[in-house]
Parts: structure tokens; sequence; C-alpha cells
């Protein structure tokens, strides 16, 4: 026995997809022996780079014809790339050896869901907001690398009069262009985002705060008043009446002598 197996080739390159199912052929290797007898009689085994993980871990091989399979479940956001040996050993006495690389590549599938960074976002705008003004940005990964710059972006819920809009490629926020709605106090977007197979959900809330526009009024420009010099102190002569057009605290109104 003074020949080692050797191998028909210097490495081994396979691809499977993360999906597929345990028991799923990758490859064959192959060895010969110059050597007769049981000292040309090969077995081969897995065994891991020497320093590196072992990935022979997800595998199998036919000892006898040299085919791989898969032995467990891949996932390419995990590992997607997978390095080990192949042994190839004589039954020589001393038996002797060799060993060959096999790289298997793990194929992504799309099985993971968008996520948003957020579950809410939160927003504050102006009643005074113009046409066009941004609003916020929301935004989306995938754990996929497929779908890496593929997400879509909708409002699809809560969008009354159509008062804003989303860029779908890039998740920004914005008032309608078109016209400028009268805005209400607030508003609840439902925005989604998919990657064509899976689609998730998110809550944008937007509270408009109201702006002070207007002065208050009085309902007259003078108030005549007659009262009697024995009028005992703390009685009421007269009320006086403002208004203001304004919404919430800047359309109260309070009162104050200036002296």
């Amino acid at each position: 026995n003074d020949h080692a197996p050797k191998f028909d080739k210097p490495s081994y390159p396979a691809t499977v997809s993360e999906a597929a199912a345990i028991g799923t052929s990758l490859l064959s290797v192959s060895a010969t022996d110059m050597d007769s007898g049981e000292n040309a009689h090969i077995i081969y085994t897995l065994a891991g780079l020497p320093g590196e993980e072992d990935d022979s871990y997800y595998f199998h091989i036919d000892s006898d014809k040299g085919s791989i399979s898969t032995k467990r479940q891949l996932d390419h956001e995990m590992k997607a790339n997978l390095n080990f040996l192949v042994v190839a050993s004589d039954n020589g006495v001393p038996s002797l050896s060799s060993s060959v690389q096999v790289r298997v590549t793990v194929q992504d599938l799309n099985d993971n869901p968008p996520q948003f960074d957020r579950p809410v976002y939160e927003v504050a705008i102006t009643d005074l907001a113009k046409r066009g003004q941004f609003v916020t940005i929301v935004t989306a990964s995938d754990a996929d690398s497929l779908d890496a710059g593929k997400l879509t972006y909708s409002v699809v819920g809560g969008n009354d009069k159509q008062a804003f809009v989303i860029d779908e490629n890039t998740g920004i926020v914005s008032l309608s262009s078109l016209r400028r709605p009268d805005l209400q106090p607030s508003y609840q977007l439902n925005v989604s985002v998919t990657d064509g197979v899976f689609t998730n959900f998110a809550r944008v809330n937007i509270t408009v705060a109201s702006s002070n526009n207007f002065v208050p009024t009085f309902t007259h420009s003078i108030f005549d008043v007659d009262v009697t010099e024995n009028l005992a102190p703390g009685q009421s002569i007269t009320t006086i009446i403002a208004s203001d057009a304004d919404h919430g605290i800047y359309g109260t109104v309070t009162y104050s002598i200036n002296s």
C-alpha cells in the first residue's frame, strides 16, 4: 500500500437553496487509488476545516459512493457559505488518505417578512404646513439579501381626503402636493411595506397643531355702563365679551385691565 487515494478535482463547488429538503443531493466526489485489492478500496468521510467551525455537520456522505446530501435544514441568513473536507481513506495497513475541500453556496430564499424599525411613528405638524411639505420617513429592513432595495411602501388606511402621500421607494411621508386640504386635528395613518411576498404594517400618528392666526375681537368697540355711586365693591357692572377664531389654546380668550 504505497499510494494514497487521489481525487479527480482539486476542489468541489456546489450551490443549494436554503429551501432544500433534508436529504437533497448536492454532488458526488470521486477518488482513485493506484494500489490493488483492499489497498485500493476507498472509504469517504467528512471533516471540518482545521481552525474553523465544522460545517460538515450539515451534510452526509455515502462512505462507498462519495455522494453528498444535506443532513440538516440550511439557512442563508445564518450562514451563506459552508466549507468542509472530504477525506478519502484506503483499506491498506497502515491506511493512507487524502482530502479535498467542498465549498457550498446557500442561495437565499424570500422567507423573511420586512420589518419596520418601529411599530408607531409620532409626528407633529402645524396647520400652516404647505403642500408637499415633508412630514416624516418610515424605514423598514428585510433579512433576505434578495430583497435589499426592493421594498415598497404605501398608505393603506387613515388617509382622510388623501391629505398625505408616501414615496413607495423611500418611505418619505409628505403632505399632498395636489391640493391644500383643511387639516384635521389628528390623523392615524396605516402604512405598509412589502417585498412582493410578505407584508408588514406600522402606524403613523400625526398631530396637527393649531397656529395663532387671529387676534381676539370684542363684540363692541365701546361698552357704555351706568353705575350708581353707592354700589358696593365687588358688584358686577357689565360683561365684556370677546372671541377668537383660532382653535385650541389659541382660541381661548383671557381678560385683563390695562391701567
